[in-house]
């Protein structure tokens, strides 16, 4: 087979992304847009919040956009025949936004087979980023079946089971547990790892996926810092390679081109004068998509 980058012979995607939007770095809405972009895909977006930089500097100003807000400007595309292939749900602020998302997306999805891709933002690292009223909305949407994948991180799989995840082996009961109460075929799980100590000596960073009943998972490196915007960076790459590969092959592809790129953020961050620390780790902000496109260019089949 042939693998090339697409070409403009091949049809077009089109992905509509809610999600964050910040004037400054790559998180949210620019971390999805961009990658996809530059993949083939045409992305329109709808921003959750207005900021003007990640809340991660310590100081930020701008606003969030409300659920009528965020409903207008669906209807709007809706009335002049935008047509989507995918539609990518990331972060959003608070629990009517949400639900309001969630139900567009969900009769869009019905009424017109796009594919649904969810990444439930809580948190991360043990903590909650949100309020906890947006809880039982995110179960309510995945579990309406709508859903064609959902990928949250380890503590945000912790928190919409309400068990803690300590094994390899108890990670892959979750992941069955996940997708039989909430009726979505696919699961991916970022950010994995496990306790250490005298009784656990897995310190190994791992992402997981399933796929109907085809469990897997892989290693991946482990760099020693705190990024924001790899995880709109991964549901971007994700949703672009699994329209092209079977879900393992996509998510082994998307890993490598993450940590490549978080590799090559890091090493520029290291040069900052004014780098910001986190927990006795380095902070990077912002990834450097423009430093890394040529990373960011994936071969595909063509169709």
């Amino acid at each position: 087979m042939d693998f090339e980058t697409e070409t403009a012979t091949s049809r077009t995607l089109d992905c509509l992304s809610c999600s964050s939007q910040v004037v400054h770095g790559h998180v949210g809405n620019s971390a999805i847009q961009f990658p996809l972009q530059l993949n083939g895909w045409n992305v329109d977006t709808i921003n959750t919040t207005q900021f003007s930089n990640h809340p991660g500097y310590g100081r930020f100003k701008g606003q969030k956009t409300s659920a009528s807000e965020v409903e207008a400007i669906f209807l709007g595309l809706m009335n002049i025949g935008c047509h989507y292939d995918t539609l990518l749900l990331g972060y959003v602020a608070d629990a009517g936004t949400l639900r309001t998302i969630g139900n567009l997306f969900a009769e869009y999805s019905t009424n017109r087979g796009a594919r649904f891709v969810l990444d439930p933002v809580l948190g991360d690292n043990g903590k909650l980023y949100v309020s906890e009223d947006l809880i039982p909305v995110y179960k309510e949407i995945i579990r309406s079946g709508k859903v064609d994948m959902v990928t949250p991180n380890q503590f945000e799989l912790e928190v919409l089971l309400g068990s803690k995840i300590n094994s390899l082996k108890e990670l892959r009961n979750a992941m069955f547990q996940f997708q039989e109460e909430f009726r979505v075929k696919n699961v991916v799980v970022t950010s994995v790892s496990f306790p250490t100590g005298p009784n656990h000596d897995d310190s190994n960073i791992y992402l997981a996926g399933l796929c109907e009943d085809q469990w897997f998972y892989e290693k991946v490196p482990e760099i020693d810092a705190i990024f924001s915007g790899s995880g709109d960076l991964f549901l971007s790459l994700l949703n672009h390679l699994y329209y092209h590969f079977p879900l393992q092959e996509a998510l082994i592809k998307t890993a490598s081109s993450v940590s490549k790129v978080l590799q090559l953020s890091y090493e520029m961050e290291l040069d900052n004068p004014c780098k910001i620390f986190k927990l006795d780790k380095l902070y990077v902000p912002h990834l450097r998509m423009v430093e890394a496109r040529d990373i960011l260019v994936l071969s595909v089949p063509n169709k």
